[in-house]
């Protein structure tokens, strides 16, 4: 038995309680807080023996909200956001094993639920995402029948359930589940069996386990026990009849005949396959582990398949996180794994789902398709290995597109091309070097050989180790060799290792630290057959459940029956050895053998040093951050956490005085202790790693940000601690840095050139398809965090957040105004339009952005009057938008917010939107203090972490320092998430240099003032275009501001002044001396009377004409509010002489928010013609008037 929670006390429900849990969020150290139960509406009440737990809540906060997805979030991060916190949760590692063991619980509810999200009983695993959720669960259906799965890292589900009915309303029922990854699962009901699929199914290997919990709301729960072995029928019928614990078996039976063979075919048919081999006793087999350099879909990391922890195969599957397809769900299409230079390899391995798998020598930009390595069409396994030849080739690429449509499991009305991939799915791919040597063996040449000797109990393993291997190891695959420093006499003359069963080398512990580059096996075997396989896994010392590398070989012995050395080679990336690390490796053959332990054939264990340490160091920590680096992309930059009292620690030496006492799993009644390592896989994968390699490397840049972006500055939930800084991450500032600079500039120039370099590499990793790491739907909150970049005149930013909107459009997420993509929620959809209407000033006047616009306030209009009109005659008033509507009627809320905004941008741009309210800083300082705080913030680690570290794309919508550097460089505000208020801007640039810094002082109707000034040492010219400023003349003047006021000092010294006719929109040339303060002002001089409605012509410059031999058809759209009539539309040659115009008598104006568009033929005479003319000579009056040409 590793765990039974009888719930007699409250010690039993707060045992794991979570010290990050909502409630603790904002706690610091002393604080004193309200009873956790009573916040968590979780109490005791009368059981079916003694005392029991009663669940007054359990339910989703998200639960009928706008936010709908959150009740399907996986559960460590649904914990995290407080959606299941009125739950008790407790962390199954050491506790629940998916190979084999018993789980048995009483429960009571009154009535059964509707809702299949909420099982009776649910172990997560500790994988992240709603799709890895499952380890195992028990549920009941609303028509009462029971059901119990396990998931394994291959995603199948192996099931059973019950034929009827068992369920009893309102009273007390005891469920029992026994399952074994040889032969199945076993369902029972209240002591009898109820369900079974003895002896017909196998599964590999499930995940490792996360938080398990009782689950179902408002119920009870009893006498939770959870056993690593199986119970028969008659002790769950003592279970459920006099709660009597039954006695675990001395030894397990072997596995029979078929229960070998369905557990070996659930990985593959090794028998069949290439894999490397040797002859026992003849020759000694080395596999040397090829050095890859590069593991990727385009520029986005795809290291998941070579992380050695069976979690996220990839491609990623979609809708990964919520239900909501594009919500951190970027799904990969390709890998390319490109090897280090010099490195060969002559055996590729695959684990996964493979149906559908092709390899090939090269990369996605250019591989040869007669070349294939690999196709697997069809193919059952989970494991395939081949032999490799890949020529001239340096990379491996894996192409996986197979179409493109709609992902399983969703509805669209057709409208959807998203890249489908089929089923296959690479969790791990290896690649080795294989060679024979005749007559030498494993150990000969390396620098430390140990003896293995037998241990029939792991107690002889120090106390990390022993928590690390109880936890990682169920009761039945704890056959351990531990490695000795002194040779004493062996207990046993042979060990028997049973078929597939895992066996144990473990080292002794090590002090100096050594650079590992070899790894020598030798121990002899009395073989079942002539041939077997043999599994070898390489655990990281510092992070044991993360697989260091993993290889499957082939042994031949030259007869069976007798005793035959085995020696085999491994040379690994370089492992770093700290004092109290050991090396593990687990092993398991395919036949039963017998392993020989006495004196002379005695296994022992030798590993070779590296001669050149920093070169081992750094190939060392680059493969031991892979899991923190991609568990970090997806992990919503949140710190692994705690449960209270706990700490965690990668080294013994953090606890000085000798061993721990510790419980090593939890019963009721007795106390938690420290643990080393608190849980494994998951978010730890992002915490274990980093302390691992700064053990050795304390300055090592990567892992010493990785410790700093995974503690103290994730969104930590109860850890509380203070922000550092490494010495290298003092901020350096811009060199050339004149005395006379005012502060605003100074510390605008440092915050601005950091943020614009961060948007510049993400820009840098758009893919093909416009999108970027993220999902479709969150990858439009990087355009958000990064709005004021192409309103300083950046051009790479601005078309990047234009092609990622083209990419929205082109995978068909909206279609006719409208998402049409279910299961779907209002949040959601809102989030897809985070910063849509962006696009409406980034590319000003175009056609087709603005009627994108118009289309979905359309769409979502009728929508609403649709709905109001179905509360009418309800007798309801029509729908009123409030925040709580949010809550009351999500739907409506949803439909409305999206209806004003796309709305807001139409009318905008037509100058129908309330005039914005004056623009003004009052205090230099404090706006310069605020963009110098910032600065100083955003240093290595900070800027490392928005960019190379990936954060989760919808996190990019708060990027520091967007909201201060609109107020200061260009006035105003921009539109946030979904905000249905006009944008306010003053002014935009045309130069996006951070040598240039800006200050808009001040802004209303009538002008602006704003300074600039240039950090070169020549003079700068810059073009300003001023976005609310009516139709006019407008004096403008430029001159020193030495004091800083905002003003010009003189208007005797002008440096420039002009007289400018302008309109909205209006653009004016500034230049900028430099080292000089300047002040800039922009006076109304005459206001002219502005006509109440403006048509807009325009034509796009590549959509809209189409040529056909002597003829191009030219597509003509009003954008404005009013018609426009006996406009031209000419072509033009090379030296502008009018080929042919034609006129267009009217075109009306899209006021019903339908786009009008005409269509024009025009001769050209053998297809020559330089561009496209609308109303060249202006005879027409518009809004805007640089949309109206388009080249050829």
């Amino acid at each position: 038995m590793t765990c039974r929670l009888s719930y007699e006390t409250e010690a039993d429900i707060l045992a794991d309680f979570l010290s990050s849990a909502r409630i603790y969020r904002e706690a610091k150290p002393g604080t004193v807080l309200r009873n956790p139960l009573e916040l968590r509406k979780l109490s005791l009440t009368e059981g079916k023996f003694g005392k029991a737990l009663r669940i007054g809540d359990g339910w989703s906060v998200t639960k009928g909200t706008a936010n709908e997805s959150g009740i399907d979030l996986d559960l460590i991060v649904a914990t995290l956001w407080g959606d299941y916190r009125t739950k008790p949760h407790y962390w199954g590692a050491g506790k629940m094993f998916g190979d084999r063991g018993t789980v048995a619980f009483w429960v009571k509810r009154g009535s059964l639920l509707s809702d299949p999200l909420y099982p009776l009983f649910l172990q997560s695993s500790s994988a992240w995402g709603r799709k890895e959720r499952d380890l195992f669960r028990v549920d009941v259906s609303p028509d009462g029948k029971l059901k119990a799965l396990i998931r394994d890292v291959f995603y199948n589900n192996h099931t059973v359930e019950t034929a009827d009915r068992v369920w009893v309303d309102g009273e007390w029922q005891h469920v029992a589940v026994v399952f074994d990854q040889a032969y199945g699962l076993k369902l029972y009901h209240n002591g009898r069996p109820a369900a079974s699929n003895w002896g017909n199914d196998a599964w590999w290997q499930a995940p490792l386990a996360g938080l398990f919990s009782p689950f179902l709301p408002e119920a009870d729960y009893d006498e939770i026990v959870i056993f690593d072995y199986l119970l028969d029928d008659a002790q769950v019928g003592a279970l459920f009849a006099s709660n009597t614990i039954p006695e675990k078996p001395a030894v397990r039976a072997p596995l029979d005949k078929a229960a070998r063979k369905r557990l070996l075919l659930s990985y593959g048919d090794v028998e069949s396959l290439a894999l490397p081999t040797a002859r026992a006793g003849e020759q000694t087999l080395s596999l040397r582990q090829a050095r890859v350099a590069g593991c990727h879909d385009e520029n986005i990391p795809a290291w998941w398949v070579m992380d050695g922890r069976y979690e996220l195969a990839w491609p990623h599957p979609y809708r990964l996180f919520t239900f909501i397809l594009g919500d951190v769900d970027f799904h990969g299409t390709k890998i390319d794994i490109d090897l280090a230079p010099g490195e060969k390899a002559n055996y590729l391995a695959l684990e996964g789902v493979l149906d559908g798998a092709e390899v090939f020598p090269g990369s996605y930009k250019s591989f040869d398709k007669s070349r294939r390595v690999a196709g697997l069409d069809g193919y059952p396994g989970f494991f395939y290995s081949t032999t490799l030849d890949l020529g001239g080739a340096s990379s491996l690429h894996f192409p996986m597109l197979k179409g493109y449509g709609t992902p399983e499991g969703l509805e669209d009305r057709g409208t959807l091309r998203f890249p489908l991939t089929g089923k296959v799915r690479i969790h791990e791919v290896g690649l080795w070097q294989a060679a024979t040597t005749p007559g030498a063996t494993a150990l000969d040449g390396l620098d430390e050989v140990w003896p293995l000797q037998f241990a029939p109990n792991p107690d002889r393993l120090d106390v990390r180790y022993l928590d690390a291997f109880l936890k990682l190891e169920g009761a039945d695959s704890r056959t351990l060799f531990l490695g000795s420093k002194t040779d004493a006499p062996p207990a046993r003359p042979l060990i028997e290792i049973a078929a597939l069963q895992p066996f144990h080398f473990i080292g002794p512990d090590l002090n100096p630290d050594p650079p590992v580059a070899r790894i020598g096996l030798s121990f002899t075997v009395i073989p079942e057959k002539t041939s077997d396989v043999l599994w070898i896994s390489l655990r990281d010392p510092a992070n044991p459940s993360r697989l260091w590398a993993k290889a499957v070989v082939r042994l031949e012995f030259p007869e069976a029956g007798k005793p035959q050395p085995v020696n085999i080679r491994l040379e690994p990336v370089d492992l770093m050895l700290a004092a109290e690390d050991r090396l593990w490796l687990e092993l398991r053959f395919a036949n039963a053998e017998k392993i020989m332990t006495g004196a002379a054939a005695r296994p022992r264990l030798g590993i070779g040093l590296s001669p050149d340490r920093e070169k081992s160091l750094a190939a060392y920590a680059a493969w031991e951050m892979l899991p923190t680096e991609m568990q970090y992309i997806k992990e919503y930059n949140y710190q692994p956490w705690l449960f209270t009292g706990e700490q965690r620690n990668v080294s013994t030496l953090a606890f000085p005085g000798g061993p721990i006492p510790m419980t090593l799993s939890f019963i009721s009644g007795q106390g938690q202790s420290l643990k080393f390592w608190t849980n494994f896989g998951g978010p730890y994968d992002m915490w274990y790693p980093p302390q691992a390699v700064l053990r050795h490397d304390p300055a090592n840049r990567i892992a010493g940000i990785y410790s700093r972006l995974t503690g103290e500055r994730a969104q930590t939930y109860g850890a509380y601690s203070d922000r550092t800084f490494s010495q290298a991450e003092r901020l350096a500032l811009s060199p050339g840095m004149p005395p006379a600079a005012p502060a605003w500039a100074i510390w605008e120039r440092e915050l601005y050139t950091r943020h614009r370099r961060t948007a510049h590499w993400i820009v840098d990793q758009q893919r093909e398809d416009g999108f970027f790491w993220g999902g479709y739907k969150d990858d439009v909150f990087i355009p958000l965090g990064y709005a004021d970049v192409p309103f300083m005149g950046d051009e790479k930013t601005r078309q990047s957040f234009l092609r990622e909107y083209d990419g929205v459009d082109e995978v068909g997420a909206f279609k006719d105004g409208l998402c049409q993509v279910w299961p779907n929620d209002y949040l959601h959809i809102t989030d897809i339009l985070v910063s849509r209407g962006l696009m409406v000033p980034y590319a000003l006047g175009d056609p087709y952005v603005l009627e994108r616009e118009m289309i979905t306030a359309k769409a979502f209009g009728k929508l609403m009057d649709e709905a109001n009109a179905e509360r009418a005659k309800a007798g309801l008033g029509a729908f009123v938008f409030t925040p709580e509507a949010a809550k009351t009627a999500p739907k409506l809320w949803g439909q409305q917010l999206i209806h004003d905004y796309e709305k807001t941008q139409v009318l905008w741009y037509w100058g129908k939107t309330p005039r914005p309210a004056p623009h003004a800083i009052a205090d230099r300082e404090e706006i310069a203090r605020k963009l110098m705080t910032i600065a100083m913030g955003y240093d290595d680690t900070e800027e490392y972490g928005w960019t190379r570290a990936m954060h989760h794309t919808d996190k990019q919508g708060g990027a520091p320092g967007r909201n201060e550097l609109i107020t200061a460089a260009l006035g105003g505000k921009l539109q946030g998430r979904i905000e249905p208020h006009p944008h306010s801007l003053v002014v935009s640039w045309s130069d996006p240099d951070p040598a240039i810094a800006r200050l808009v002082s001040a802004a209303d109707e009538k002008g602006a003032r704003f300074n600039l000034y240039n950090f070169g040492s020549g003079p700068r010219r810059l073009t300003a275009r001023f976005w609310r400023i009516p139709d006019g003349d407008f004096a403008l003047k430029v001159g020193e501001d030495r004091d800083d006021d905002g003003f010009i000092d003189s208007e005797k010294n002008l440096l420039q002044q002009a007289r400018l006719s302008l309109v909205r929109f209006g653009t004016a040339e500034i230049e900028v001396p430099p080292q000089k303060n300047i002040a800039v002002s922009l006076e109304l001089v005459k206001r002219r009377q502005q006509p109440a409605a403006l048509p807009d012509l325009a034509i796009h410059p590549v959509k809209d004409i189409q040529q056909a031999g002597d003829q191009i058809t030219v597509t003509v759209h009003n954008i404005g509010d009013a018609p426009a009539a006996n406009f031209t539309v000419e072509a033009v040659d090379e030296s502008g002489k009018v080929i042919d115009r034609k006129v267009v008598p009217k075109l009306a104006a899209p006021l019903d928010f339908v786009p009008k568009t005409v269509d024009v033929t025009l001769s050209v005479p053998a297809g020559k013609w330089a561009k496209v003319v609308i109303d060249r000579r202006n005879a027409v009056r518009e809004i805007f008037e640089s949309n109206n040409e388009a080249l050829k």
